[in-house]
């Protein structure tokens, strides 16, 4: 448990590294729930946490993901509970959404575009370009060749709380955004938790008829400060 602790404290650091100071705690909600509308601000290495709500029902979980941000990379740290070690699956790209599993999806500057990353328990990577203009999953498009350059992942698992963490970093330049003129960026963000009571958590979630998050995808704005 104390090594558990250790490193989980060393991944945290990871994501706020280049900095020398690390950000106080926030617990925030998504901004549906803010009635200003405000856009999430954070500095460089300051991170924001957010709890992830159950799909579809909207309550709030246990579940948090933090991210943070230097001059070069967005970071996010996920805590995600851990269904066991074995997976049916054991290639790059294969469709981790079945898996237990976290996900980013992050808007590109094309209109209808982003990427979809995933990563599963056992630190396998689906990274995808989506092209989906209609936000309908019956016309979009996903290219599973795509892949994100400079992309690091690392993943801790604690059995004996059935929980694991997984920390990501996605450079900025991969993702065609400068931190330092692009003041806002849109992400989502999810946890799969398969053959459970809760399998689904998402940040952001609009369809609440059927289970879908690519019709239409849905995002939260977090403004960067430079």
């Amino acid at each position: 448990m104390k090594n558990y602790i250790l490193i989980s404290a060393l991944l945290l650091s990871c994501l706020s590294s280049s900095c020398g100071h690390s950000g106080q705690k926030r617990i925030l909600q998504p901004s549906d729930n803010n009635p200003s509308g405000n856009d999430i601000i954070f500095n460089p290495c300051s991170p924001a946490y957010f709890t992830l709500q159950h799909v579809p029902s909207l309550s709030q979980s246990s579940h948090i993901v933090s991210f943070s941000y230097n001059h070069e990379s967005l970071n996010a740290l996920f805590t995600a509970p851990l269904i066991s070690d074995e997976s049916k699956f054991s290639k790059k790209d294969d469709p981790l959404y079945f898996d237990n599993a976290v996900e980013l999806m992050i808007k590109l500057k094309e209109p209808g575009h982003y990427l979809e990353l995933i990563v599963n328990k056992n630190m396998l990577i689906y990274d995808a370009l989506v092209k989906n203009p209609d936000a309908d999953r019956k016309t979009m498009q996903v290219d599973t060749g795509y892949n994100i350059n400079g992309l690091k992942v690392n993943v801790l698992k604690n059995h004996k709380n059935a929980t694991w963490l997984c920390s990501i970093s996605i450079p900025f330049e991969s993702i065609q955004f400068n931190p330092r003129a692009d003041k806002r960026i849109d992400l989502n963000a999810f946890v799969f938790a398969p053959k459970t009571a809760n399998p689904y958590y998402a940040l952001k979630y609009k369809n609440g008829e059927v289970l879908d998050f690519h019709s239409p995808p849905a995002w939260e704005t977090i403004g960067l400060n430079p």
